[in-house]
């Protein structure tokens, strides 16, 4: 269905136990419901004591987290994994006998088996892969495709697509609006940014979002990756344009912010404009104005996208 790889950092990073996840072929969407279900859940008792002791040998945790309270009093194990160690581990059986903290664990359960069971999955992944996509490519020349899983816990299935799409694809020009969710995820943006680089004759371009947004970690990464070499702006955080200028001439930082006041200024006169930046044709970014007859077709041409969609 995906790339087994980039499947196994998807989860991996979604997991909020941290589970290690090995690379597996997975064929249907029984078997992702299965992976899903095993990897996200909530800790077990072993995982939650190795979480909470800092340091702690992790075989020997493992070891009297099956052995139980018997073995663990023993003074043999006391003097190995020391006091601070067992007040630990008794607090933690404690906790876990607390109704709240037990039906916190259930809830987390029934979720992960709610979000990811085989008949939600089916909306979201095929087993057939891209095969409508492709048609409607080769007989439209292109395809839309709207998304709503942002927000849910199936939002990571959101950039796998993305770079499904890039490994299926071949030469297309691919646009993603949206894209800053994206940067929530370490993995997404590592390989949304080398995507042009691995996949010659692909383009890749990404709609980032720098305001009204979650304040994610990786977004300037993200957005410095996209902006190196070309971009499009209409408008921009403040705080992203030390990220856009870093390691460029105080002349870009002027030009760009002249264009941005132009561009915003045309705007308010109820013109298209924005800032275009192409490193192997333009040094500096440059103010780019549409003609309202141009607007015009444009809206009416996506008028008719959304009519057939």
């Amino acid at each position: 269905i995906v790339n087994p790889g980039l499947l196994a950092k998807a989860i991996e990073e979604a997991s909020p136990v941290k589970r290690k996840v090995k690379e597996i072929s997975v064929s249907d969407v029984k078997s992702l419901s299965s992976l899903l279900i095993e990897k996200l859940g909530p800790p077990s008792f072993k995982e939650d004591l190795v979480s909470r002791i800092k340091g702690a040998d992790k075989t020997q945790v493992a070891a009297d987290a099956l052995s139980g309270l018997s073995a663990f009093f023993n003074p043999t194990s006391i003097a190995i994994v020391g006091l601070k160690y067992a007040a630990k581990f008794v607090s933690l059986v404690r906790e876990r006998r607390k109704e709240e903290y037990k039906s916190f664990l259930e809830m987390w359960k029934r979720k992960v088996e709610e979000s990811f069971s085989e008949e939600k999955l089916s909306k979201i992944v095929s087993d057939v892969g891209l095969e409508s996509i492709k048609e409607a490519l080769e007989d439209e020349g292109m395809a839309t495709i709207i998304y709503d899983i942002i927000g849910t816990p199936c939002e990571l299935f959101a950039p796998l697509f993305v770079a499904n799409l890039a490994d299926e694809l071949g030469e297309f020009l691919l646009i993603v609006d949206g894209a800053s969710h994206f940067s929530k995820f370490r993995w997404a943006v590592e390989t949304l940014s080398s995507t042009s680089d691995e996949h010659p004759g692909l383009r890749l371009a990404c709609y980032l979002h720098t305001g009204g947004i979650p304040a994610y970690e990786k977004l300037p990464e993200f957005v410095r990756s996209f902006s190196e070499r070309r971009m499009a702006i209409l408008d921009i955080s403040p705080s992203y344009v030390d990220v856009i200028c870093e390691g460029r001439p105080a002349s870009f930082r002027a030009a760009l912010l002249r264009a941005l006041e132009d561009a915003a200024r045309e705007r308010l006169s109820g013109n298209l404009a924005f800032v275009l930046y192409d490193s192997s044709s333009e040094p500096l970014p440059t103010l780019v104005k549409i003609k309202p007859g141009v607007l015009g077709r444009l809206k009416k041409a996506l008028k008719g996208i959304l009519r057939r969609s």
